[in-house]
């Protein structure tokens, strides 16, 4: 008989998301692999489901223990991430890779995904969204990538932790000071806060602590103005400034993506603001 592996959304944080799909799901497989242990049989525990052969799939090991289940099991999977859905900026992909290469049937158990969630509540129009999860420690890179999803003029939205989300903030703030944002702060959890303004007033709450970004997992949804300068240009211009005084790295760019290294230069002087 084909096996099948269950990649299976969790509850963001209210354990009463948890449909009565997954928990079915969950029961009926021999052996659930999870990101976190500990994470999964709290949730188990709650499901009021026991005796579970619970395996630990992980970023640092998703290709040996997804090979190594494949291989071995008799019986269905079930994948569980910490919370929300798996392969969205988690682990998953790989190892959904590797079951179906295998000759595993691999079936989606929709649930709870914060970047929806949070696209459902930003009040932030668009044909559709660019998720960029979460951005790049260099802000540089940081910059760049953000620049490359605003020119496909749709709402974008990021993962941020408790450490970066201010700074993510003040990044987009620098890239476009007229900026929509809707800030999602423990979405579905006893602190959830929700708060959609111009980037400039969301920055200023953060500063305040009005937005408390030293506690909590965030999913922010932004709409930036479109760039003027060719995304391209503009990440080559970065790249190179990394190693070269602003002014030639700006000429440089502009000779090898035909644009303007003026306003080049004028981008990259205002990005060290």
């Amino acid at each position: 008989m084909e096996k099948t592996f269950y990649v299976a959304a969790t509850p963001l944080g209210n354990l009463a998301d948890a449909s009565t799909r997954l928990k079915a799901v969950i029961e009926s497989c021999p052996v659930i692999a999870a990101e976190d242990t500990r994470v999964a049989r709290r949730l188990l525990s709650a499901m009021g489901i026991k005796g579970k052969k619970i395996v630990s799939l992980r970023e640092h090991n998703e290709a040996a223990t997804a090979t190594t289940l494949a291989e071995a099991s008799d019986g269905d999977i079930c994948y569980l991430s910490d919370a929300g859905t798996p392969a969205v900026s988690d682990p998953g992909a790989r190892a959904v890779a590797i079951f179906r290469a295998a000759g595993w049937k691999t079936v989606p158990v929709p649930g709870p995904c914060a970047a929806g969630a949070a696209m459902s509540v930003a009040g932030i129009s668009g044909d559709g969204f660019v998720f960029v999860g979460f951005l790049p420690r260099a802000r540089a890179r940081a910059r760049a990538r953000l620049l490359q999803a605003a020119a496909i003029d749709l709402p974008i939205i990021i993962y941020a932790s408790p450490r970066t989300a201010g700074a993510d903030i003040d990044l987009i703030a620098a890239i476009d000071a007229q900026a929509q944002v809707c800030v999602c702060r423990e979405i579905s959890k006893v602190h959830e806060q929700i708060v959609a303004a111009p980037v400039a007033q969301i920055a200023t709450m953060i500063k305040d602590a009005a937005i408390l970004p030293e506690r909590g997992e965030f999913t922010l949804v932004a709409k930036i103005a479109r760039p003027e300068i060719d995304a391209t240009a503009q990440q080559v211009a970065q790249l190179l400034a990394e190693h070269l005084p602003a002014a030639k790295a700006a000429r440089l760019a502009g000779r090898i993506c035909g644009a303007d290294g003026r306003a080049l230069h004028r981008m990259l002087s205002a990005s060290k603001k």
